[in-house]
């Protein structure tokens, strides 16, 4: 059994799994042991718990790691446009706040864990106007678009208003549509 981890070091522990010294700014250094709440790139409630976690397009490398399902209070995290590989970690379905999940345009492969398509409020996830059809409320393309997809966002949008369309996930047609989740464009 592993002991539970603190958020410092669970950040900790993120950045040195995404290469940390080698993101492309250098001004999101984190110091190991510094206070979360400190760290560029993080946000945090009153109370001093981690709630955003906003790293897009630092060249951060490596695994989403599953230790950040562990943080209790994370309503948003954008690790867009960075270089993430792997899979998403079931763990996720433990951070009952996540609102906002952007892991468009980095390395990730497999699907999106079953509890998070269900999960409602992610991106939007089954929250939609009386009458949407139950499939684009909860649905995994919801969380990032399935391998050999994609959309704009990386990620379908549920309807705002009643006969709205959304945006959905497309068919790619590239060689390297098949082999990751969560594309917001075709090459």
């Amino acid at each position: 059994c592993r002991p539970k981890l603190s958020e410092v070091e669970i950040l900790d522990l993120f950045f040195d799994h995404t290469h940390g010294e080698e993101w492309l700014d250098q001004r999101y250094f984190w110091e190991a042991g510094s206070p979360a709440c400190q760290r560029p790139g993080i946000e945090c409630s009153d109370s001093g718990k981690v709630t955003s976690i906003r790293l897009p397009s630092l060249g951060l490398r490596g695994p989403l790691m599953s230790e950040l399902g562990f943080l209790s209070e994370l309503h948003s995290l954008d690790l867009s446009d960075n270089f993430i590989t792997g899979f998403v970690p079931s763990e996720f379905r433990f951070v009952d706040k996540l609102i906002d999940f952007d892991i468009k345009g980095n390395e990730l492969q497999g699907g999106i864990p079953v509890l998070l398509c269900i999960t409602e409020g992610i991106n939007s996830n089954g929250v939609g106007p009386k009458g949407t059809n139950f499939d684009l409320l909860y649905s995994c393309d919801n969380i990032a678009c399935a391998r050999g997809t994609y959309s704009d966002f990386g990620h379908a949008i549920v309807p705002t208003e009643e006969d709205a369309d959304g945006s959905q996930c497309v068919p790619c047609y590239d060689d390297e549509a098949q082999f990751f989740i969560g594309r917001d464009s075709c090459t």
